[in-house]
């Protein structure tokens, strides 16, 4: 388009804009790359014309950023001043190359957000992958990247920025740095190269708040795995612990060694006053200074006895008081989240006092603090609560409007735990499937099956009968799936199926997303909350306008679970033990024959003590000795006390299938 027509077209859409919404923030000229020349007649034409942008924006998607991107806005700004126009903010509104070079790496992206920092312009990552993946920062359902803790950690930084001077201008070593007086911390975001690195931080005599001496804790997170040409990596185990120590302030700074760098990685550093008790290198452990406090809730560094540099405080006088702990976790399942709280003597405070747990901004329960001795002695309040594999934020706040929930936050420990898990096929013979929903053979799927054509009509259904349960209330329903439906013939261009969720009759959950999946073969699973009865439950799927996902198996926990009961896992080898007489179940005589004797005994660690527990995706599981290969089962189908156990081959019979359940 010659150029004079495209600035007579950009007064048009300028007109045209102004005339429906007089206020309306306007753009441009978004070219693939700046163009000095180009820009500098556009603004004299829009000068001229009346026709200024509120808002100058462009791509920067080549190699030549790196090198050349000081200059381009610093050109642009000579064109302003030359022209006599006042700054205009600028908007990088795509960034990022082309071929899995810079989106998804750490190491790259730091970068990229350095320069635009320093610059003080806001910027869009490019879209150069399949839709939903937040521009290659998210990969399956809740988990992320190693980029995406990057941009969590630039999101962290509080304050004001600082002057960072890497080894070159353009070089591939940057870093940001924030400084925030009320926090009393030094945030530093770097990257970018390989080998060691010497961190200089200047300036703490205007910082008299960090003493004589610092802490310095350093994180980082590395690249993960390219998983195809989609762009889509591996999922982050989130980020490592890489040093941390304490260091003199000398002449108004410190010098940080940081050693064995990679040029893929991006790193934390967190400075504070040197309060530390306590390393804070523990696996599963989250300090509450490092979380995310809102409201009321501030750092405290002045009691004792606490881990780390210091614990969150704040929650007395007010309900409006929390402290977020964003942890991941490696997959689906029960994890003991433990919070170490002081609740010292205050007035108007009693002796039990509760704060308030969040899953995810969901409500899970207000968790009991029983009164310390004083606010240096500290204690546990110990929740086990089953998690969605990946990214998870727990919340401990003030709720109430008197003194009862006034405790300090020191930290969490998060790891592994236990429940109880129930596993339901989808294509167990006691499930209904209506219309077009067929099951088919797939080595990939937890029982060899999965249920398809799932929706694209009302009457093509898939519904879970007998979900057993032993108490009514909130329940997570893990659902694994596949979906690799797209359109257009472009797989990058994805479709996140969707399905309604009908419980014991009634529509529970409606449109729920089940994101793509990049494969029919490939499953991933999703976390969603139902409320169920007590006893028998059924849960239906069902989409009346699309297809649904294909369905695997459904898997039933408590949300809260007692932390005391043993999560059975399908197809694993377990020692079934007596809690009176603390003997195992045993095959009597070691008999490989139908009809033998299954007694209890001493243990002694041979196979016809050992039983694989087989789960039917009915509610209930078979038990196969391992030494015999058969099933335990009630002799001729009795059902009266005193019935006598055997083994037998099996034969899906009822009196073979056992259900697990807490006492």
């Amino acid at each position: 388009m010659p150029v004079q027509m495209h600035q007579l077209l950009d007064l048009t859409v300028y007109q045209k804009i102004r005339s429906i919404d007089p206020t309306a923030k306007i753009a441009g000229l978004n070219y693939r790359w700046y163009d000095s020349t180009v820009y500098k007649n556009w603004l004299i034409f829009c000068k001229n014309n009346d026709c200024l942008p509120d808002i100058v924006t462009w791509h920067e998607l080549q190699n030549s950023f790196f090198s050349g991107w000081y200059s381009f806005v610093s050109d642009y700004r000579s064109i302003e001043a030359s022209i006599g126009i006042s700054p205009r903010p600028i908007s990088i509104n795509e960034y990022g190359r082309h071929g899995n070079v810079d989106l998804g790496i750490p190491g790259q992206m730091i970068q990229w957000i350095t320069r635009f920092e320093n610059s003080k312009v806001d910027a869009c990552r490019a879209y150069w992958t399949p839709a939903g993946d937040l521009n290659q920062l998210v990969t399956e359902n809740n988990k992320a990247n190693g980029d995406w803790w990057l941009y969590k950690w630039y999101g962290e930084l509080t304050g004001n920025t600082v002057t960072v001077t890497p080894p070159t201008q353009n070089g591939s070593l940057q870093g940001i740095c924030a400084l925030d007086s009320s926090k009393k911390q030094a945030r530093v975001l770097f990257g970018g190269s390989s080998g060691n690195t010497d961190i200089v931080i200047k300036g703490f005599g205007s910082a008299p708040y960090f003493g004589n001496s610092v802490h310095v804790m350093v994180w980082g997170v590395d690249k993960t795995e390219l998983l195809s040409s989609f762009g889509n990596y591996a999922a982050s185990s989130g980020p490592y612990h890489k040093q941390e120590g304490d260091y003199t302030i000398s002449n108004g700074q410190i010098t940080v060694t940081v050693n064995g760098i990679n040029a893929q990685s991006a790193y934390f550093m967190i400075i504070t006053p040197n309060k530390d008790l306590s390393p804070a290198n523990i696996p599963g452990r989250y300090e509450a200074e490092y979380a995310t406090l809102s409201g009321q809730a501030i750092l405290g560094d002045v009691e004792t006895n606490y881990s780390g540099t210091g614990y969150a405080q704040g929650f007395g006088g007010t309900n409006n008081a929390a402290v977020t702990y964003v942890i991941s976790v490696p997959k689906d399942g029960y994890y003991n989240v433990k919070l170490r709280y002081s609740a010292g003597p205050y007035p108007g405070a009693p002796a039990t006092r509760y704060v308030q747990m969040k899953i995810n901004d969901v409500f899970l329960k207000n968790v009991q603090c029983n009164q310390t001795a004083n606010w240096s002695t500290w204690a546990d309040a110990n929740t086990t609560v089953f998690l969605q594999g990946g990214i998870n934020r727990i919340t401990f706040s003030a709720y109430t409007s008197d003194e009862s929930d006034c405790v300090n936050q020191d930290y969490i420990d998060v790891a592994p735990g236990s429940g109880v898990i129930t596993s339901y096929e989808a294509e167990a013979s006691g499930n209904t499937l209506t219309g077009t929903a067929v099951p088919s053979a797939d080595s990939a799927a937890s029982g060899g099956y999965v249920v398809g054509w799932i929706g694209n009509g009302s009457g093509n259904t898939l519904q879970f009968n007998n979900v057993n349960v032993p108490a009514a209330g909130r329940y997570r329903m893990v659902v694994r799936y596949a979906n690799f439906e797209y359109t257009h013939d472009n797989e990058f261009q994805i479709v996140n199926r969707k399905a309604d969720i009908t419980v014991n009759g009634v529509l529970q959950k409606s449109g729920i997303y089940f994101r793509n999946t990049y494969g029919w073969n490939n499953y991933y699973t999703t976390v969603i909350d139902l409320n169920l009865n007590a006893g028998n439950n059924t849960i239906k799927f069902s989409n009346s306008s699309a297809f649904a996902p294909n369905i695997d198996k459904i898997t039933i926990a408590a949300f809260e679970g007692s932390g005391g009961s043993t999560g059975i896992i399908s197809g694993e080898t377990y020692v079934l033990i007596n809690r009176n007489s603390g003997k195992v179940l045993d095959v009597n005589g070691a008999s490989t024959s139908d009809g033998a004797n299954v007694v209890q005994w001493t243990y002694h660690g041979d196979n016809n003590q050992l039983w694989d527990i087989v789960d039917l995706g009915n509610g209930y599981y078979k038990l196969l000795n391992v030494n015999s290969g058969k099933a335990l089962d009630v002799n001729g189908g009795s059902t009266a006390d005193g019935g006598n156990v055997i083994q037998w081959t099996y034969a899906d019979g009822y009196n073979q299938q056992w259900q697990l359940a807490s006492p």
